[in-house]
């Protein structure tokens, strides 16, 4: 998982845009992108793995894994090295062990060697007529190592408060340092030697501002700050240092090299890392020493507290560590670790196909067998997950009307037949080969398998749904949007149709399904109706956050990217018809606001008419940055200009936009009408002026900025680890 630089919202791995407040996510934002990862697919096609997939593609069982890749959740890397190779876009190689890595990396996660190597720049995609705009893909720390960690993604997006809402302070790159703001006096300088002498550029700062602010982490009380220091070139990991916020007469203190990921409490009294060596430890600040808890760890996730750590070793096998009392095993040959409950007294995993629930000092509880995916695990103990669902057979979706007739049919004499009797037999050839490809296609590998959703009440299971894709999970609420087959009223084609048209066949079985596709909001065992046509040309769909109410794009327009707005309601376990928002409207950066919804019409390079609800808010809005919600107003840039990364900021609360700077290049919202921003930025010598917007003027708090950290709040995820076997391995 990750969150939103702006907003905070969890969102699914790969997502271009926050469903939440519509900022971009990735480098680049895409004017014609796909629809973000983890909503629905269009009609015809079956959704990716807990995303969407391209209206031409075929369905693919629980999503189509990259060739040569092995499936991981929500798009992990695998457990394994990747194969080493040319990086493609968006990717870089390792100069040691030769790991294909993200872009902005600065450590491998495969020999955690330092890659300080430069990266090419990618355009921006899509911008009508060609054009495209520009935008930096450096290199500052992705630091693989922790982020994404292929065995366990250990996540950390941390920094400042949740979306920056009530934050009451800044951190910022300055003269290739570190530097602390409290908005109110003069700003501290955190770091003596954050990168060695010409190792990284202001470029690459500004580039990987967002790798970066996943690896400094203000403790909660706001009295310290953790932070790397010291980086070099072809060093493995990183050394990890804490000092106080005001830094007053304290020295830094070190607390170890070659640091690969690390989590602190939220006393910040402990610091659970991982060093180059695979070696997990807790280091205590009080006592400022170390306690090694195991060695060959592939990643773990620690409580809020710091007394409780899961961890899992190369083999598979998952401990459980506890303060105090040591490790004890959870299991071992664990395939994938599912979820953490939020007190951390609970883990689910996936073993042999089962999926287990353990709880501290109760025996492993069996949920389930023949599990393929889980869906959602919620704080109620409720899952959704899947099974596999075999009984989609190719006679359902395909009619061999001709079958009979040509077993009948010999092959015709060369002297005595006529050309009909020779067009006949060449026709039947052609079925024949038709019958070998519907074979392939539904074998037991079948590209068009679909699944059974299945429910976890805590207590008792349930198969809810055969012949299911699953497109959009809610993030609250225990809503699923589901795309499934009305079994009862599939009409398959005609194969003598397939072939004398030329429609191909996969084409053929993709209208059927399509045809035969019916939408549904699942809630607990129940499933709700929803008034949407497949046939209607549908491209995306999005819940909101507790799954009351449901956007989505029909009639959709790839050329132009467009579509028409609809919603739908559902009250008291009853959908609403769906109602008509609005037409032509962008299909890639929609979502529901907490009161209406915002969307854009007549976007061109990069720029709308940015609506609310059926108000119309401002026109040239930039949709690559997005809308930032506080508080029932709105920040968004507007006649951004793309070659110098710059636009005009306005707030809009339900009466006249205000404008709030001219030059904006960077802003995060703070709370309370607060805003910092960093305007009339160089893209020359990638500096600017950091200034904070009081809700009333505007006041310049430092010069020659290069970066702000982005406020996110520090976030560990247990659940992109896959434990390999020899079936997955061939």
């Amino acid at each position: 998982m990750i969150r939103c630089p702006k907003c905070n919202k969890e969102l699914e791995d790969g997502s271009l845009f926050c469903d939440e407040c519509g900022s971009p996510v990735g480098e680049t934002a895409p004017a014609e992108a796909a629809p973000v990862e983890n909503e629905a697919a269009p009609a015809g096609a079956a959704p990716a793995e807990n995303g969407a997939a391209p209206a031409e593609a075929a369905p693919a069982e629980n999503g189509t894994a990259p060739a040569e890749a092995t499936p991981a959740e929500n798009g992990a890397a695998p457990a394994g090295a990747a194969p080493a190779g040319t990086a493609s876009a968006g990717q870089k190689v390792c100069p040691v062990c030769g790991r294909l890595l993200p872009i902005d990396a600065l450590f491998c996660d495969g020999c955690g060697a330092s890659v300080f190597s430069a990266a090419p720049e990618i355009p921006d995609a899509g911008a009508e007529g060609g054009k495209s705009g520009k935008r930096r893909t450096t290199y500052l720390i992705a630091a693989a190592a922790a982020l994404c960690v292929v065995v366990l993604a250990v996540v950390f997006l941390g920094l400042l408060g949740k979306g920056g809402r009530g934050a009451d302070y800044a951190m910022y790159i300055k003269e290739k340092e570190l530097f602390y703001s409290d908005l109110k006096k003069s700003a501290a300088q955190v770091t003596d030697n954050l990168v060695e002498e010409g190792e990284l550029s202001n470029a690459d700062f500004a580039g990987g501002v967002s790798s970066l602010s996943q690896y400094i982490v203000r403790s909660k009380d706001g009295k310290k700050v953790f932070y790397p220091d010291r980086l070099s070139e072809g060093e493995s990991g990183f050394t990890l240092y804490w000092n106080r916020v005001n830094r007053s007469s304290d020295e830094a203190q070190k607390i170890d090299s070659e640091v690969l990921e690390y989590h602190v409490d939220d006393s910040a009294s402990y610091v659970i890392y991982r060093r180059d060596g695979d070696n997990l430890y807790s280091y205590s600040l009080k006592k400022q020493d170390k306690e090694k808890i195991a060695s060959d760890v592939r990643g773990f996730a620690a409580s809020d507290d710091g007394k409780t750590v899961y961890y899992i070793l190369e083999d598979g096998t998952v401990y459980l560590w506890i303060r105090g009392k040591g490790s004890e095993k959870v299991d071992s040959d664990v395939y994938h670790v599912e979820a953490l409950s939020e007190d951390f007294e609970t883990v689910y995993y996936i073993k042999e196909g089962n999926l287990y629930q353990k709880e501290i000092g109760k025996e492993r509880e069996k949920i389930d067998s023949d599990v393929t995916e889980v869906l959602r695990v919620y704080d109620s103990d409720h899952i959704y997950y899947l099974k596999e669902w075999d009984e989609l057979t190719a006679d359902m979706v395909i009619d061999d009307d001709k079958r009979e007739e040509d077993e009948n049919l010999q092959e015709p004499s060369y002297y005595s037949s006529s050309q009909a009797d020779w067009d006949a037999y060449a026709a039947k050839e052609r079925r024949d080969d038709l019958r070998e490809e519907l074979e392939n296609y539904f074998d037991e590998d079948s590209d068009f398998d679909l699944s059974v959703l299945c429910y976890y009440n805590g207590r008792e299971k349930e198969e809810i749904l055969e012949g299911v894709w699953v497109g959009n999970v809610a993030s609250q609420g225990e809503a699923l949007l589901v795309e499934t087959l009305d079994l009862d009223n599939m009409d398959p084609e005609k194969l003598s149709r397939v072939e004398e048209d030329g429609i191909g066949l996969r084409q053929a079985i993709e209208d059927v399904l399509q045809a035969s596709c019916v939408y549904g909001l699942v809630r607990g065992k129940e499933m709700i109706p929803l008034d949407m046509d497949p046939e209607e040309g549908i491209y995306d769909c999005r819940l909101d956050n507790d799954g009351d109410r449901l956007l989505y794009i029909a009639d959709y327009d790839g050329e132009k990217g467009e579509g028409d707005l609809y919603q739908i309601t559902v009250k008291n376990g009853k959908a609403s018809e769906s109602e008509l928002v609005a037409s032509d409207v962008y299909a890639y950066n929609f979502r529901w606001t907490e009161d209406s919804c915002l969307y854009y019409e007549d976007v061109k390079e990069g720029e709308g008419d940015l609506y609310i609800g059926d108000e119309s808010v401002a026109y040239d809005v930039s949709v690559y940055s997005g809308v930032t919600e506080e508080s029932g107003a709105y920040y968004y840039l507007t006649d951004y200009n793309s070659d110098k990364e710059r636009g005009t900021l306005y707030c809009y609360d339900g009466g006249k936009p205000v404008k709030i700077a001219d030059d904006v290049h960077h802003y995060d919202v703070l709370g309370g009408g607060r805003v910092l921003l960093l305007n009339d930025y160089s893209m020359d010598k990638y500096k600017g002026q950091l200034c904070l917007y009081s809700g009333r003027k505007l006041e310049t708090l430092d010069d020659d900025v290069v970066c702000v950290l982005q406020q996110t709040g520090q976030y560990v995820s247990l659940y992109g680890y896959w434990s390999y076997d020899a079936e997955y391995e061939e």
